[in-house]
């Protein structure tokens, strides 16, 4: 960022998650909630450069910018400062919610037509696990719950 924690907090004012404009930009007033809404994240515009409102929020509190910030509940609007972390890529990508294909409705549980079993596998720094075969969904799923709470400690994320 090309800015300085001190001219953040010059600009903005932080309340429960949110930026608002401490003074008057254009149209928009002072005290105006700062940022709009994208399709994932909260964003707002300093100096003609987009930012993400999570990684200015970080820097106004912290004066640093991590490589990953997390949403720790997964909620990325939820941009209260006690709702995000400092971690690595793949510590982030363990706290992600179920993808919108997953078929089987457990995250890493898929169905394996030539055994004719529930395959359950983990992403672990960037490698993938193999925890096993299972003969039916429940099984699968207690087993990968198990697997994912020890190897993705603070991070893991159900789906």
């Amino acid at each position: 960022m090309t800015f300085t924690q001190t001219c953040l907090q010059k600009l903005f004012t932080y309340k429960d998650g949110n930026l608002y404009w401490k003074f008057k930009k254009g149209r928009i007033l002072a005290g105006s909630l700062a940022g709009t809404k994208s399709h994932k994240y909260w964003q707002v515009c300093i100096d003609y450069v987009i930012y993400m409102n999570h990684r200015i929020i970080w820097f106004f509190h912290h004066g640093t910018t991590p490589d990953q910030i997390d949403h720790i509940n997964g909620n990325t609007f939820d941009n209260r400062i006690e709702n995000l972390r400092d971690c690595s890529k793949s510590e982030n990508q363990h706290n992600r919610v179920l993808n919108k294909n997953n078929t089987s409705g457990v995250k890493g549980v898929s169905w394996c037509k030539q055994k004719n079993k529930w395959r359950c596998r983990i992403n672990l720094d960037g490698s993938i696990v193999h925890i096993g075969f299972f003969e039916n969904l429940h099984e699968a799923e207690n087993a990968i719950k198990k697997v994912r709470i020890k190897l993705h400690r603070n991070f893991f994320n159900h789906g």
